[in-house]
């Protein structure tokens, strides 16, 4: 881990240019999601799925990220002086797949993002573990979060995953728990909602 706190600068680089930055907000009942496409590379966007905090997703177009792990960095903007990056920790990176974060992280990276701060990722790539990094950058940032935080209050409560694990207890074999009217009652609106699993 600390061989990619410390690449090199030869770090293979993907960020879009400065003017070319755009940020969008789209979701529905199920998802909100606040992206950036990153020239060259992919997107790079927070995921807030029905009854989760949002996670932040770093996805490649082409085959460039290897196996193993990356570290993930709110950047100071080198404009702030007396401002260092701030070192959020591991993420897991898996060939194919998309980098994410966890709730936590991107929790982080969102305050960092409004102070003007960069999400980066640095890892190794598929072929030949030359350093990479993906970095998406904060300009017009604010705007579109503001456009953002109105899209969780659409959300259902619940998402398909937590309701395919929901347990409605009997304790007396009769009568159903204290906590099963709530829980039905997110059943039944994501049913109604999701008619793919009707």
């Amino acid at each position: 881990l600390s061989l990619l706190v410390s690449l090199p600068a030869t770090a293979i680089t993907f960020q879009t240019r400065l003017e070319a930055v755009q940020w969008t907000v789209a979701g529905d009942q199920f998802e909100c999601r606040l992206s950036q496409p990153i020239s060259d590379f992919g997107s790079g966007e927070f995921v807030r799925r029905a009854g989760e905090s949002a996670i932040f997703r770093i996805n490649g177009h082409e085959h460039w990220l290897g196996n193993g792990s990356g570290t993930l960095l709110a950047e100071a903007a080198p404009g702030q002086p007396g401002r260092g990056d701030i070192n959020l920790g591991a993420v897991r990176v898996a060939a194919g797949q998309p980098v994410s974060s966890n709730q936590l992280q991107a929790g982080r990276l969102l305050t960092g993002l409004l102070e003007g701060r960069s999400p980066l990722v640095r890892m190794l790539t598929q072929h030949g573990n030359d350093a990479l990094e993906v970095r998406v950058l904060p300009v017009k940032f604010a705007q579109t979060y503001r456009d953002y935080r109105g899209c969780p209050a659409k959300l259902l409560p619940v998402n398909f995953d937590q309701t395919n694990k929901a347990q409605i207890g009997f304790p007396s074999g009769v009568v159903v728990d204290s906590l099963a009217p709530a829980k039905l009652d997110h059943l039944f609106h994501f049913l109604k909602a999701d008619t793919r699993r009707n």
